[in-house]
């Protein structure tokens, strides 16, 4: 979810952005996976700053073991990612800890200042995740490139997730899977009324954020098959782990 502070502008996406010179980011990626184009980078205006030092509170999670609270979430769904692995709106990196040994992965942001706060992660300075500033809506990586994409809380905000789900179906190899924890509508009817009286504000709020998107339809719409679902929290959120049909 994205936050922006009262009085800017949202966010802009895909080519609405304008472009931030390449220089500036070229040593944080120079190890990523081959591409067919250069990784469109984006300026990254419109974050509020109010949030960012609660954020990490509310998400991650020093916990020997299994972790609680969202952390749990994390470790359950990024335990079976292997191979090369694209990881689509990293923001502040929380989910590098979580990784296996076992994965080698690339992660991106639209906003240059997330993909800066995530670039001081330790697995970042170790150079084992190079990072990019990219849209999710086209991504510049070659076809039947990754074995995993992961998102976590980001498709409630891309514009158009069918369009990053379709980029998610090219890049990824085949038998090749995607696996995401969002927030969605939930299916009691108090809360998804709830939630749907609130989207219009929470819409504008966020600069962006969509508090009842319907992501499992948007998924199975793309031509994706769920193999291992849960949903947690009265049903608001969920985790999808997914194969090109």
């Amino acid at each position: 979810m994205r936050v922006h502070q009262r009085g800017r502008q949202p966010a802009l996406h895909g080519r609405d952005r304008p472009p931030v010179r390449p220089a500036r980011l070229q040593a944080t990626h120079r190890r990523g996976p081959e591409r067919r184009g250069p990784v469109r980078y984006r300026g990254g205006g419109g974050r509020a700053r109010s949030l960012p030092a609660a954020y990490p509170a509310l998400t991650v999670t020093r916990t020997p073991g299994r972790p609680f609270g969202f952390g749990g979430w994390r470790w359950d769904l990024l335990g079976e990612v292997r191979g090369r692995t694209l990881e689509i709106g990293c923001g502040w990196g929380h989910n590098f800890a979580h990784y296996p040994a076992g994965a080698a992965v690339v992660a991106f942001d639209y906003e240059m200042d997330r993909v800066r706060a995530a670039a001081r992660r330790s697995a970042v300075r170790a150079g084992r995740i190079p990072l990019a500033v990219a849209d999710a809506q086209h991504l510049a990586w070659a076809d039947h490139t990754f074995d995993s994409v992961v998102g976590t809380l980001v498709f409630c905000s891309i514009p158009r997730p069918e369009l990053a789900l379709a980029e998610v179906r090219r890049v990824l190899r085949p038998g090749g899977r995607l696996f995401l924890v969002e927030h969605v509508r939930s299916r009691h009817a108090w809360l998804g009324g709830l939630q749907d009286a609130l989207a219009p504000a929470w819409l504008r709020l966020t600069g962006g954020c969509n508090l009842n998107r319907e992501t499992e339809a948007t998924v199975r719409a793309a031509g994706f098959t769920l193999e291992r679902q849960r949903t947690g929290y009265a049903g608001v959120l969920k985790l999808m782990v997914a194969r090109p049909a």
